[in-house]
This record gives structure tokens, C-alpha cells and sequence, in this order.
């Protein structure tokens, strides 16, 4: 009776250390969560991506962007367009050809229900795109076959419409740049620049994983560090306090809605793209290491 006893405390003591954090989350693969953290790319359709590398390729003659509250003027409610998962509808405006559009594209999301009618009013505009064109002095049957061969598609919830020198190329384009990596031209900083950026220091730092990526409007990150006994309340402020900073400087949401939490006796911080998504693949590093 007596050693079933001990072998019962010994069992919850066991199980006590696991989810307290001390078990399972007292030691996390870092290099491994760094490697598949840089292979993370946006789940949603990055519009800004795309129009970055088609800005620079050849498919299009000079091309403008049509402002969402001018899209009315070409025949297109905005009140059909779900403007919070991105719009864009680029035009060509060549003064050499009267500013006729002979290329554009469009990538764009249909309110929920109201797909039908976005579908038609796109449609429309460049069937008048066709017969403007037909009725132009000067106009040629290569013209003619160029204006109709529009590309239509739907891609991951949005309509994307081509018209371009060729069209499939520039929809494989689209494609590979659709979802861009969560870290641009990532930085793993040293735990000397760790120390000085964060304001902690160097002492304090029992294991640590720090990467940043920077623009000129934003910055992503993420942050795991595991402070030594005693120290992490301090380590937490200093992080805090640079977070609060970077938030008053860039004022994004991206910096908003970052995560800070603690997996066990490590502390994560998280600004991206798509927060969940990296937390999530700290996690399953951790269940696969210790499954």
C-alpha cells in the first residue's frame, strides 16, 4: 500500500511539472523554430507584394492605380467590394495612346453575396473597354484579339482580371508572389545587440531566439527568451517598455496587435503578419519534440 502510494506522488508531482511549464516547456528547440519561423509566408494574399513585382516587370505598358472611391466612375460599386482584404485595379494611362487602357489587372474581393454582381460590373467594364476600342479610328484586328483575350480568374476568395502581353505569365507571377514571407530579409540579433536593444542585460538571459525584419513604415519580430531564476520580471519590463515604444513610433496595426505571452518559463513576443501563425509553430515544435 505504502509504495503505491509513493508511485501515485511521484505521478503527480510528474504530471504537476508538465503543466506548470516546468516539464515539457522547460526547454524549447530554438534553432528549429527559427528555421521553419523564416519559411512562414502570409496565409492571406499579400496585394502589396504583388503590385511590388509587377510594378517591375514588362508585361504592362505605364501604369496608374485607381482609387477605390473612383472605381464608381468606371462602372464598379464599392459598395460590392470587401475593401478590409485589400483592392487593387492598376490602368494604363499612356498619354501616347489617348490614355486608352490597353493593359491593367485587377485583384479584388467581392462583399459576402454580392460576388454575382461584382463579377458583372467588372465584366462590363471591360466589354466597354472592347467596344471603345473597335470603334477607335485606327483600330487593328492584333488589337482587337489583344483587347478580348482578358484573363479572368478566381483566386482564394478574389477575382483577378488580366490584360496584359502575357497574360500567363504574369497569373504564374501572381501566383509565386501572392504570399510573401512573414520575415523580409530577416536579422538574428546577437545577445550583445539583443542586450542593447531590449535594454536587458547580457546576465540576465538564459537562452534566447531574436529576429527582426525592418521597413521604412513598420518592423515585424519575434521574441523568445527564457531569463534566468529571478530575473524575469525584470527581462519582461525592459521588453514591454520597448514594445510600448515601438508602438508610439510606428502606430500600425501590425504593432497593435502583437502577442505577448509565456510558454512555460519562456517569454514570446510576436509582431507580424500573422501572429497566430507563428505561435502556433512555436507550439507544435514543442509537441513534436516532446511527443
Amino acid at each position: 500500500m505504502k509504495k503505491n502510494s509513493i508511485i501515485l506522488f511521484v505521478f503527480c508531482i510528474l504530471l504537476l511539472s508538465i503543466f506548470s511549464g516546468c516539464g515539457i516547456y522547460s526547454n524549447i528547440d530554438l534553432e528549429e523554430v527559427k528555421k521553419e519561423i523564416l519559411e512562414l509566408k502570409t496565409r492571406k494574399l499579400d496585394i502589396s507584394k504583388v503590385k511590388e513585382v509587377l510594378k517591375n516587370s514588362s508585361y504592362f505598358n505605364s501604369l496608374e492605380e485607381v482609387d477605390i472611391n473612383s472605381v464608381q466612375n468606371l462602372g464598379i460599386s464599392k459598395e460590392n467590394i470587401d475593401t478590409g482584404h485589400g483592392f487593387l485595379f492598376m490602368v494604363e494611362n499612356n498619354e501616347e495612346f489617348n490614355s486608352f487602357s490597353y493593359t491593367s489587372y485587377i485583384i479584388v474581393k467581392p462583399v459576402e453575396d454580392r460576388e454575382d454582381i461584382l463579377k458583372e460590373e467588372i465584366d462590363n467594364y471591360y466589354k466597354n473597354l472592347f467596344e471603345e476600342y473597335i470603334n477607335r479610328e485606327g483600330a487593328t484586328i492584333e488589337g482587337v484579339r489583344h483587347i478580348e483575350n482578358v484573363m479572368k480568374k478566381e483566386y482564394e476568395g478574389y477575382f483577378i482580371y488580366i490584360l496584359s502581353y502575357n497574360n500567363e505569365d504574369v497569373w504564374k507571377i501572381i501566383q509565386e508572389n501572392s504570399h510573401s514571407l512573414l520575415f523580409e530579409n530577416p536579422k538574428e540579433l546577437t545577445l550583445k545587440e539583443f542586450s542593447e536593444i531590449f535594454s536587458v542585460k547580457e546576465e540576465y538571459i538564459s537562452e534566447y531566439e531574436a529576429v527582426l525584419s525592418e521597413n521604412e513604415d513598420s518592423v515585424s519580430l519575434y521574441v523568445i527568451v527564457k531569463p534566468r531564476s529571478g530575473k524575469a520580471e525584470s527581462v519582461k519590463k525592459s521588453i514591454d517598455k520597448y514594445m510600448n515604444e515601438l508602438e508610439k513610433k510606428y502606430e500600425t496595426d501590425i504593432i497593435n496587435h502583437r502577442i505577448q505571452t509565456e510558454v512555460g518559463s519562456y517569454l514570446i513576443y510576436i509582431v507580424s503578419k500573422d501572429n497566430e501563425n507563428i505561435l502556433n509553430t512555436i507550439k507544435n515544435v514543442i509537441v513534436r519534440k516532446n511527443g
